[in-house]
């Protein structure tokens, strides 16, 4: 029941459009962005609500998100945010969050990728296992609203 409505929710947000483009978002239209979800609408609704402010690139499980984080560290192009999904098939969430921050090893605290943890478990205990071993900066509970998009994002430094 909960899924058929954060699905319904979810492509709501997908057929409106974004609406972050105006006034206190267009200044990070450069933020590199990574999307990581297994469900396609979810991928495709966080896109959405940011293509005006950033370069959004989508994994859709946890090998794929850790093959892009490092292959854009070897580029020099490190992405400034990802949204995470906890609950996928092979690496979930946290242990892709362990990964990309073994990448991370030797680069610098301050450029480190922010990790935004995006999913529809609304719990407490994820939410500071998210903090505590993900090293993530904030968490978010599908669907969010483009308002919550950015209140975490002025609170997490991006805006």
């Amino acid at each position: 029941m909960q899924a058929d409505l954060n699905r319904d929710l979810l492509f709501g947000a997908v057929e409106r459009g974004p609406q972050l483009a105006t006034g206190e978002m267009r200044e990070a239209q450069t933020m590199r962005c990574l999307i990581v979800d297994d469900e396609t609408i979810c991928r495709k609704a966080v896109a959405l609500i940011l293509k005006e402010v950033a370069h959004c690139d989508e994994a859709v499980d946890g090998s794929e998100a850790v093959l892009k984080f490092s292959e854009a560290l070897q580029k020099d192009e490190p992405y400034d945010v990802i949204f995470l999904d906890i609950i996928m098939p092979g690496l979930d969430g946290h242990e892709t969050a362990r990964e990309i921050r073994k990448l991370e090893r030797e680069v610098p605290d301050s450029a480190k990728v922010k990790i935004i943890m995006l999913t529809v478990l609304d719990s407490v205990n994820e939410a500071m296992k998210s903090f505590r071993y993900a090293h993530s900066i904030a968490y978010m509970v599908k669907p969010p609203s483009e308002e919550r998009f950015i209140k975490t994002f002025k609170e997490v430094g991006l805006l």
